[in-house]
Order: C-alpha cells, then structure tokens, then sequence
C-alpha cells in the first residue's frame, strides 16, 4: 500500500507539472513550455520503467516499500534490454490480440442477426476473457522474468 503512495505521489506531481506547462507556459512561451512538458513526460516515463519491478520485490523478498523502490531501480538499470524487451513483447502480443478481437467484432456484426444483441454478448464474453488473459499474462511474464534473475543472483553469489 505505502508503495503504491509513493509511486502515485510523484506521478501526480509530475503530471501536473506537465499540465501547468501545457495550459500556461506553452499559451506563453511555446518553445520552454513544449521543453519543460517533455523533458517532465521523460522523466515520468523512465520513473515508471525503473519502478517497475517495484512490486514483485514486495512479494517475492518481502521487502518495505523505499527498499522495494531501490532495489527495482538497481535491478532495472542491469537489464534495461532484457525489461524493455519484454514490455514490447507483451505490447506486441496485446496489440495482436486486439487486432484479433476487431476482426471478430466486425465479422459478428456483419453477422446472421440483424439487431446484434446476440453478437454484442459474445464479443463482451471474448473481449472479457481476452482481457483477464493479458493482465495475467503480464503479471506472470514480469514475476517469472524477477524469479530468474532473483535465481542467477543467487547462483552466482
């Protein structure tokens, strides 16, 4: 719970500074506002990459929160490629799955029932279970990746 303050609470600061650049200082100034608005969008950004295994450290090491966020961003920072590699095979794999929902969508909507009650229920179903599997998915795909490597370090020591 408190790491999940501390992560909110600096992404909401964050993202009103992002905000106060977009309304005000970019009505103003374009150039330092677009600056300031992407220089803190980067910052957020690269927050949220190096926190990321924040929560398996929890879980798996049962650890406090400040020293969870630590430990995420040191882990983070020795597999950058590793991480981003991941992230972008689960994006690729969610974005495939989505195309793949359109296009059952589209072929029950061009179906036999005129009304589409029947087909808008299936697709809630598909697109249902489609989205428990990703989220799942996901979690899985992170916590095993920190098991491994929780597993190398420990085989090295």
């Amino acid at each position: 719970f408190v790491l999940g303050l501390i992560v909110t609470a600096i992404l909401v600061a964050l993202f009103i500074g992002i905000i106060l650049c977009t309304t005000y200082l970019m009505q103003v100034m374009f150039a330092l506002g677009f600056t300031l608005m992407a220089f803190l969008l980067t910052i957020a950004i690269c927050f949220v990459v190096l926190v990321f295994l924040a929560p398996y450290i929890v879980v798996v090491d049962e650890q406090k929160a400040l020293a969870a966020l630590k430990k995420s961003i040191a882990t983070v920072r020795k597999n950058l490629p590793a991480i981003l590699g991941l992230s972008g095979l689960l994006i690729v794999i969610g974005f495939a799955v989505g195309l793949a929902l359109g296009g059952i969508r589209l072929g029950l909507d061009n179906g036999l029932d005129p009304q589409g009650v029947p087909n808008k229920a299936i697709f809630a179903v598909l697109q249902s279970v489609a989205s428990s599997y990703l989220g799942v998915l996901v979690y899985a795909g992170f916590m095993s990746f920190y098991l491994s490597i929780q597993n190398s370090t420990q085989t090295q020591s």
